[in-house]
């Protein structure tokens, strides 16, 4: 069921009150992830909708000149001591303080961030009547290594990364089989959260993350080099930050003048600093730290190449923006990016690790002109192959599918005394239609 009949079939309903959506958003009126483009994303789509949505998020994420049709409920002010992205952990306790004395009766409750369920689920606050779905947006705590020495060596805060994500592979592992339905960004995602948390495949459905489109172009910021090779993200050992910088002293006398920008922050970037320093790059990496959204796709339009050589990535949203910002993109081999950046098609695939043939990658993009423009046309296809419509389509067929599972009133039953599940609204449109006819 696409998005015109899903609406039609809500619209057709006349015996039963229209459906409502509560969401959970960490990011809305500020986008820092591919959390905060999917909520605009959906929260555009559903507001133009007959369903009644609420949003649920922090005070200064609250967005009413963007999204007149949605009713927001603040849940405060972001605290400034917790370190979760998003400060998701805070955002969970708060919701399931408040969501017994809401006035808000919805018949689905869309966590953005599906680790948010956590607080909620552990309160047992599920009914029969509502459905719980969430959002998985990376795998990054399911395929991180248990033991803490595998990090020495391979990031700047080996002990604290451990230990968060020790404690995120559990939070995930008791959060996610309690919902509905778990909606990822990729199949790899799905197979490696399936995989480490021993779950069942009709608990999971893919969603095409997309960019968000009504985002203005910004003019190129062009940058220096010969190429301008440009690196944008967080985690700089994850990312593969340390490989590139071996690539381009390999690339030093091969091109003819390559210049590395890293847009992004991390805590162990003092080490990559002086890693640069020790490869003779002082001069041809330039660190820009903490940038907006908006510069990075003005510094990624005036570049010539996007090197992301992650060790995995999700999915890799920031690809699809190097897609739209018409530079050829070089990626990883794991994860993912390997649904989107097709090697050879809409980018170069090249295995973290191997630094001689990632500077060979980028030599054969500099070098051959044709490559180049095929990777990027090959770019723009598979972008517009991932519309909006697509993912806001494919989330209203995830609530219509959530609203008829058998697991959600398996679930109920073991945390409320209610003898009997009620019906869906939007399961019982469709049986109202189905009468019509």
């Amino acid at each position: 069921m696409g998005l015109k009949a899903f609406l039609k079939t809500v619209d057709k309903c006349n015996t039963m009150t229209t459906p409502t959506i509560l969401l959970l958003t960490q990011q809305l009126r500020q986008v820092r992830s591919g959390v905060g483009t999917y909520a605009r994303i959906l929260c555009k789509g559903l507001s133009r909708s007959p369903l009644k949505v609420h949003v649920a998020t922090w005070e200064d994420e609250v967005d009413h000149s963007g999204f007149p049709n949605i009713r927001f409920h603040s849940l405060g002010r972001k605290p400034l001591l917790d370190p979760s992205p998003g400060a998701f952990l805070t955002l969970s306790r708060r919701f399931a303080r408040a969501l017994p004395f809401h006035s808000v009766a919805p018949d689905i409750v869309h966590f953005l961030d599906a680790r948010e369920a956590f607080a909620p689920l552990r309160k047992k606050q599920r009914l029969k009547t509502c459905k719980w779905i969430g959002t998985i947006h990376d795998d990054y705590a399911a395929k991180a290594p248990k033991g803490p020495f595998a990090f020495f060596g391979s990031c700047g805060d080996p002990l604290r990364r451990w230990s968060w994500y020790s404690f995120l592979r559990h939070l995930e592992k008791k959060t996610y089989p309690g919902l509905d339905l778990c909606l990822s960004n990729s199949d790899a995602t799905t197979k490696a959260i399936r995989d480490a948390y021993h779950l069942p495949q009709d608990l999971f459905r893919t969603i095409p993350l997309t960019l968000d489109r009504g985002i203005d172009h910004q003019p190129p910021m062009v940058l220096e080099g010969n190429p301008a090779l440009f690196f944008a993200g967080g985690n700089f050992w994850r990312k593969g930050l340390d490989q590139v910088l071996l690539a381009l002293q390999i690339l030093r006398g091969r091109v003819p003048d390559p210049v590395l920008h890293v847009a992004g922050h991390d805590k162990g970037i003092k080490g990559f600093r002086r890693m640069a320093r020790e490869l003779g790059l002082e001069n041809r990496v330039h660190f820009h730290g903490r940038v907006t959204p908006q510069e990075v796709s003005s510094m990624m339009a005036g570049s010539d190449i996007f090197v992301l050589n992650s060790k995995t990535e999700a999915l890799g949203l920031v690809y699809l923006e190097a897609f739209s910002a018409g530079i050829p993109v070089i990626s990883g081999t794991e994860g993912g990016c390997r649904e989107i950046v097709i090697h050879e098609k809409s980018g170069l695939q090249v295995p973290n690790g191997r630094p001689g043939r990632l500077a060979l990658a980028i030599e054969k993009i500099v070098r051959n002109g044709s490559l180049r423009r095929k990777l990027i046309e090959g770019g723009r296809e598979v972008l517009a192959t991932r519309s909006e419509a697509a993912l806001i389509s494919a989330s209203l067929k995830a609530y219509d599918l959530a609203s008829t599972s058998p697991r959600s009133v398996e679930l109920a039953s073991a945390t409320s005394a209610e003898p009997e599940a009620i019906p869906s609204p939007i399961a019982a449109s469709r049986e109202g239609n189905l009468s019509k006819a």
